[in-house]
């Protein structure tokens, strides 16, 4: 069986690129940033006269983020904090609105970023600015 040199050299050719190509970036489906939206809630117990006020008795706290995949199983993110509930207490009722930032630290312990089992160090600061008037 003959080989010719352009075989071979086709051979070398593809084994070289080959083994130099370069594989995906860190992140799933190589996505660098990811942009998310949560929201959770704490439930609010007014106090014991409950009258026919506009009590939100599960304030929703909206929790706006962008996260960079800075690594394999690293990722770094930042986020804005905004919430707005009602209070009732005694003879006052007031608003209070919560407004701040954040910042992340992300690790996945099982899988790649940001797919699988992770532990984060979170950061946040928040500012809260109410406004009490006494009832009618």
């Amino acid at each position: 069986m003959k080989l010719s040199i352009k075989k071979i050299l086709l051979f070398l050719i593809l084994s070289y690129f080959s083994t130099n190509a370069f594989s995906q970036v860190s992140g799933y489906m190589g996505k660098r940033f990811i942009a998310r939206f949560d929201t959770y809630t704490n439930i609010y117990f007014p106090s014991q006269n409950r009258r026919n006020y506009p009590i939100n008795n599960f304030p929703i706290r909206k929790n706006i983020s962008i996260d960079y995949v800075i690594g394999r199983n690293l990722m770094l993110g930042f986020s804005y904090i905004f919430s707005n509930t009602q209070f009732h207490y005694e003879n006052y009722f007031g608003q209070m609105t919560n407004s701040g930032f954040g910042v992340a630290l992300t690790l996945y312990v099982n899988g790649i970023a940001p797919v699988g089992k992770y532990t984060q160090l979170k950061l946040n600061y928040i500012n809260t600015d109410y406004s009490i008037r006494v009832e009618d």
